[in-house]
């Protein structure tokens, strides 16, 4: 995959510890990794190691890489607490998934296994452990306030959110978004009191002895005016178009694109009355 101007590239970050390290880059990026590393790097902790492929099916006998399962939700819980899951080639529809134990989610390579979330959500949420996700690429994710109760109106991490240890390694995050919504608009003004009516006739005034005065008709009274109409709330914000985290992030050979975080529009003020 070659580089595009305007890419951001990040090569082993550890924002925990504040370490930044960016070794020389190949023009061809992110590098697939070999089996070798694979088999090295990423092995389960607990000897569990469960297949996904796009024409697989979920079931109580699925995980082997002859009969693998359909979705990477279901083998994550297969896998339990330190497992591996293994994704084929192909491009797997999956969005919304929960992680909330130790374990690693390992692809074909980035241009070989695709997550495509199809604009269905964020590809994960990770509430705890220590999770590794290598050599795939994460896309199409989409999240808009407001995420859930704990975040009020902000929208957080349109791939990834996490509050555990997350490690991206050889993996693309392309075209991934997370908006805010926009602002409620203001209520409109009260309308303003109708003004008094004047007299419609000349009004005669006559004296005893018949010498008669005339004045003009009168003007009515003045109209009140109208309320004004009240301020539209704020748009809701929007941080981590690809990841948010509260946790660890460790990201190595991995490729951000076109990823972007959009704050919700003000809502429009109420008109006059």
């Amino acid at each position: 995959m070659k580089m595009r101007s305007g890419s951001t590239i990040l090569a082993t970050v550890s924002f925990a510890a504040l370490v930044w390290s960016a070794p020389a880059l190949t023009a061809q990026f992110p590098i697939e990794l070999p089996a070798d590393v694979l088999a090295k790097h990423f092995t389960p902790q607990n000897n569990r190691i469960v297949h996904v492929g796009v024409e697989g099916e979920d079931g109580q006998a699925c995980g082997s890489a002859e009969t693998p399962c359909a979705t990477i939700a279901h083998a994550v819980d297969k896998a339990g607490q330190g497992g591996l899951v293994k994704l084929s080639a192909g491009t797997f529809p999956d969005h919304s998934v929960r992680l909330q134990n130790t374990v690693t989610i390992v692809g074909a390579g980035p241009e070989a296994t695709v997550i495509d979330a199809g604009g269905k959500g964020r590809h994960f949420k990770i509430t705890d452990g220590d999770v590794t996700i290598a050599n795939l690429t994460l896309t199409g994710g989409l999240v808009t306030a407001p995420d859930d109760p704990s975040t009020r109106t902000a929208a957080l991490g349109g791939s990834i959110r996490s509050n555990g240890n997350l490690t991206l390694d050889t993996v693309v995050m392309r075209n991934n978004r997370v908006i805010g919504t926009a602002g409620v608009a203001g209520r409109a003004g009260g309308n303003g009191r109708d003004g008094g009516n004047g007299s419609s006739m000349a009004q005669k005034k006559c004296s005893a002895f018949k010498s008669c005065s005339y004045t003009k008709p009168g003007a009515g009274s003045s109209g009140a005016s109208g309320g004004n109409g009240t301020n539209g709330t704020d748009g809701a914000n929007a941080f981590g178009g690809a990841i948010f985290t509260w946790g660890g992030l460790t990201l190595r050979n991995t490729l951000l694109e076109d990823n972007k975080a959009i704050g919700g529009a003000g809502g429009d003020g109420g008109r006059g009355g």
